[in-house]
């Protein structure tokens, strides 16, 4: 299931996709800055019930907080109810959370929004019970949860696009997947992968703080085979310890030769 949100910026407005993975770590939103990050979470703490759970979410770099907070808090509570992985429904939830936890949904640009929901194969629009509904498949709905159970309602009354179970015997790929918990980033993760294959000197990664660098980064040792022969002996002579491991070695900007 792909749960949206929406973002109006004058006369346009665009749709925002959450994607969400669980994680070994701690709660992690990437995707933004730093501060952004910080304070989405701050948000979202404030309205989830009980300890953040260990998710990793990705969402799109231009995201407002007020646009995207509502769309993450119904992707983690369809995440905790296993609803991502049997659905194949993309949503919409059109709306922010006011203080009182309640969802309250802008008065819509309705041509431009029905164009936006096609081109994303939109199944289900979720909205504010203060607006109409815009089409036939738009449900209003007081708050988060009660988007929760009209999603579970939607999805057991149109099952057609349930995705094909995964073959068990395949389930080994993704336990040595180096990338998994890491959203998105399909280039990133490409290129990486060509250097390290080609063995060449270096790899060179740039993009805005929260984009995912020092996190693809930290799985590249996973990428690399062990060092054999000579190989061995030069890192011993370099670093002075023995290691099979390839060493890295992070390049900051501002460094000195």
């Amino acid at each position: 299931m792909q749960i949206y949100g929406y973002q109006r910026t004058g006369f346009t407005g665009t749709l925002l996709r959450v994607q969400v993975a669980r994680s070994n770590t701690s709660f992690t939103i990437r995707g933004l800055s730093l501060a952004k990050s910080s304070r989405l979470k701050g948000e979202v703490k404030a309205y989830y019930q009980g300890p953040l759970p260990q998710l990793s979410i990705q969402v799109p770099p231009h995201s407002s907080i007020d646009g995207i907070l509502a769309p993450v808090l119904l992707a983690m509570l369809c995440m905790e109810k296993n609803l991502l992985e049997i659905s194949n429904h993309s949503i919409l939830l059109y709306g922010t959370v006011n203080l009182v936890g309640s969802l309250v949904s802008p008065p819509p640009l309705q041509r431009e929004l029905t164009q936006l929901c096609i081109e994303a194969g939109i199944s289900l629009i979720l909205c504010g019970e203060n607006i109409s509904p815009i089409h036939e498949y738009c449900i209003p709905c007081p708050s988060i949860a009660s988007a929760l159970s009209q999603i579970w309602r939607f999805s057991l009354r149109h099952p057609e696009n349930e995705e094909p179970k995964r073959d068990n015997s395949k389930t080994y790929m993704l336990k040595e997947d180096p990338f998994t918990g890491i959203l998105g980033l399909r280039e990133a993760k490409q290129a990486l992968c060509y250097a390290v294959a080609g063995e060449l000197p270096f790899s060179i990664n740039y993009g805005p703080p929260g984009s995912g660098k020092s996190l693809l980064l930290s799985r590249t040792k996973q990428l690399l085979p062990l060092l054999t022969g000579e190989r061995i002996q030069e890192v011993w002579a370099i670093h002075g310890k023995q290691s099979i491991e390839s060493p890295l070695l992070r390049l900051e900007a501002g460094m000195s030769q």
